[in-house]
């Protein structure tokens, strides 16, 4: 990649804008997924314009929280649609139903779980992470949106000795969440964190990063913990929300729930053997 990209820095200048962009199109994966992707966000813009159904999420886990106009590093029309990761619905249930006293939301962006848990469970604190400033700042908007701004504590970078930290901090029953942009190795480490063992985690994982994060982190956790995989699935015109009455074309549904993935996903859900 350094080497192409050397060659087009020497073409630059030497040839028509238009020639150079075609030349790094047929020759560069990285600008071809750019321009893929920012094609789709401009047709995901337009199909949204057309739904135009306002700011509360219509169904799903999270159904009737009210939620910022902007999402970090994800689509936001799945969202407010509910069918954002409709894969872990089912697990949002299982938490909400085990009612945990803290949950540890690591790569929280803009807070749809983090907001969306602390919604679902009025005596769960909530220790949100995240980086970006513009993410902290929307995660505190959607909080006070939804009045939960009071049991949920926004932090920045999760460093291994800040997650320690509050790991060692909480009871067993704490639920981690994890989405750490290709961060889970360094972070998600039994040995320099025992207290990961005991308790229950729920991991995005990011193969374009790390293709060997699954088997990683199974590895390290197999021998004490239960490992299930969830994998997503190609979204259907049948999972756009009914309570939308609007007469609207099947590529106008599928856009609106598009989230904007470079490849399938997987998810991991570590428990505890010994509950």
């Amino acid at each position: 990649m350094k080497k192409s990209f050397s060659i087009f820095q020497t073409l630059k200048g030497a040839l028509p804008a238009s020639v150079l962009n075609f030349l790094r199109f047929c020759y560069s994966p990285s600008y071809r997924m750019w321009k893929r992707s920012e094609r789709l966000q401009k047709r995901i813009g337009a199909a949204w314009q057309e739904v135009a159904i306002g700011s509360q999420i219509l169904c799903g886990p999270f159904q009737g929280m009210l939620y910022v106009q902007e999402s970090v590093c994800s689509s936001l029309p799945p969202k407010i649609l509910g069918t954002y990761e409709m894969e872990l619905h089912g697990l949002m249930e299982v938490i909400v139903d085990r009612s945990p006293s803290c949950i540890i939301d690591i790569g929280a962006a803009e807070g749809f779980y983090a907001v969306g848990l602390a919604k679902r469970l009025p005596n769960c604190r909530v220790v949100a992470f995240e980086s970006d400033k513009h993410g902290q700042d929307l995660l505190f908007q959607l909080a006070a949106l939804n009045g939960v701004a009071d049991r949920i504590e926004i932090k920045g970078y999760c460093s291994v000795e800040e997650l320690r930290s509050f790991l060692d901090a909480n009871p067993n029953d704490c639920i981690v969440i994890c989405d750490a942009e290709g961060a889970e190795i360094p972070l998600l480490d039994p040995i320099l964190l025992p207290s990961l063992t005991k308790m229950t985690l729920l991991v995005e994982l990011h193969p374009w990063v790390h293709p060997e994060v699954k088997a990683v982190l199974y590895s390290r956790f197999q021998a004490v913990s239960a490992v299930k995989t969830i994998a997503s699935r190609p979204r259907e015109p049948a999972d756009f929300p009914r309570e939308i009455k609007k007469t609207l074309s099947v590529q106008t549904k599928l856009d609106c729930m598009n989230e904007l993935r470079p490849s399938g996903m997987e998810w991991l859900w570590i428990e505890p053997s010994i509950r």
